[in-house]
């Protein structure tokens, strides 16, 4: 899957998500320490909708430590840690890694 696409799907159900997930879900416990302003509200809102997008979408366990550097990285327009070309592989595996297990799953 395109980097850039898989990027944007996960950006966009961050944003997105939040209309679904507070449809769904009770009011939670309010927060310890709130966010001073609205940008920094509506930020932390991105990024815990996303964090909550990536795990109930996907079957398998991710470095959440590596998820939250390469996120930092690209938002300080750092350059990547790992090639693209690795990071294509390893989204590959990833994903014939849920195929079989959904494939598995639909035989049982």
């Amino acid at each position: 899957m395109n980097r850039t696409v898989l990027y944007s799907a996960i950006v966009a159900a961050g944003l997105m998500g939040y209309q679904f997930v507070s449809a769904e879900e009770p009011a939670a416990k309010p927060a310890t320490t709130q966010p001073t302003d609205q940008y920094k509200t509506a930020s932390y809102g991105i990024g815990y909708d996303m964090g909550k997008y990536v795990k109930q979408s996907l079957r398998v366990k991710l470095d959440d430590k590596a998820i939250l550097e390469g996120f930092q990285d690209a938002l300080a327009a750092k350059d990547s840690k790992v090639s693209p070309e690795a990071m294509q592989a390893a989204m590959i595996a990833i994903s014939q890694e849920l195929n079989a297990t959904a494939a598995a799953d639909a035989k049982a």
